[in-house]
């Protein structure tokens, strides 16, 4: 497995978790080592690469006009874009919340317990004679 490793550039361990997940496949001899097929190494090296360039896309390069500050205020105008945006979406939600809490409040008053203050009825005050 060391000998894998040093052709594919990983360490050990990253070829364990390959052979593992089943990413890799490799036979295991009566010592309990991996037998690795060149050719199976070289394809998942090779699937590797592609998957983290996938991952890791190149980044912006700013061009030799730009200086740092300018870079740094580009930097900070996105910034301050994004932070508007989840202010509007914390805004609007605040709006639904509201509006949920008035429903919920009407609704309330609606099922609230009818008013004691009234008189008793007539009939009642005959018996309390």
């Amino acid at each position: 497995m060391l000998e894998a490793a040093k052709r594919s550039s990983t360490s050990k361990a990253s070829i364990h978790r390959a052979i593992k997940a089943g990413h890799l496949s490799a036979e295991r001899r009566q010592d309990g080592t991996f037998s690795i097929d060149p050719s199976e190494l070289s394809r998942w090296t090779e699937s590797r690469r592609e998957t983290s360039r996938a991952v890791r896309p190149e980044p912006e390069r700013v061009p030799a006009t730009e200086t740092p500050e300018t870079a740094a205020m580009a930097a900070l105008a996105v910034e301050v874009r994004l932070l508007r945006e989840r202010l509007e979406e914390m805004r609007g939600r605040t709006d639904e919340l509201r509006a949920e809490r008035d429903e919920w409040r009407t609704q309330a008053q609606r099922l609230a317990l009818p008013d004691h203050t009234e008189k008793p009825p007539r009939w009642l005050a005959w018996l309390r004679a």
